[in-house]
């Protein structure tokens, strides 16, 4: 009797060792929404709503979403850039360790080249070094060149106190141009016109010189340099 039960309780041991235990789960891929970079400011996007940037180092981030209330879990972002052109990967950094619940950005910054266009990913690796899949690519092009100084012209003369008149801009060879800037006696923009428009009517409210000054802005949002104030004379 003894030996028959021996014999049971090494059985139920035996079956008890080979249960299958649950496999820890990867992290979820962090989505586009979770996406972003600083200086400049872009959110994810791709295709035909990429943004135009007119810096070289971008700081890229992401946001580590919690499982749940209880995920109290913790880990880096792996981050990688890729050139859209031939999908060479040309910079990987990873973020400092942080929890759940937290935007965090990578360590090192990419450096970009002007007039190429990229991709960038991220995953989340976790404290046991479980990555998720890597996210969606968000896009961008880079666009460092300056737009020219706009072409300008005014109404014709002369003129007077409470007269309107129209500034007609040109783009001056620039063919990204999406807006001009332009002011009155003052030496910074305080107005402006889309580059479809390309006029803006002004009326004179002070008699003596009066200077008008124009800029032009490209698609990455890169001012021209200053044009020389153009002067009429604005009888009382």
């Amino acid at each position: 009797m003894r030996t028959h039960l021996s014999a049971v309780a090494l059985l139920v041991l035996a079956a008890s060792a080979v249960v299958p235990t649950t496999a820890q789960a990867a992290p979820a891929r962090i989505t586009d929404e979770n996406l972003k970079t600083i200086d400049p400011g872009t959110s994810c996007v791709r295709g035909a709503k990429r943004p135009f940037v007119n810096q070289t180092t971008p700081r890229l981030n992401a946001f580590i979403p919690a499982a749940d209330e209880s995920d109290w879990s913790q880990g880096n972002v792996e981050f990688r850039v890729k050139n859209l052109a031939d999908g060479q990967v040309i910079f990987t950094g990873v973020s400092p360790q942080r929890p759940v619940g937290n935007w965090v950005e990578s360590e090192t910054k990419p450096t970009l080249a002007n007039d190429t266009t990229y991709s960038w990913q991220a995953r989340f690796i976790d404290e046991a070094g479980e990555a998720s899949p890597w996210s969606r690519g968000c896009e961008l092009s880079v666009d460092t060149v300056r737009p020219a100084i706009p072409d300008l012209s005014i109404s014709p003369g002369p003129y007077k106190v409470g007269q309107t008149i129209t500034l007609t801009f040109g783009n001056a060879g620039s063919t990204d141009v999406t807006k001009y800037g332009y002011t009155i006696m003052t030496s910074e923009p305080t107005k402006f016109v889309s580059a479809r428009a390309g006029r803006a009517k002004v009326t004179l409210d002070s008699a003596g010189p009066t200077s008008i000054r124009a800029w032009s802005y490209d698609r990455a949002g890169t001012q021209s340099h200053t044009m020389d104030p153009v002067v009429i004379i604005v009888g009382s």
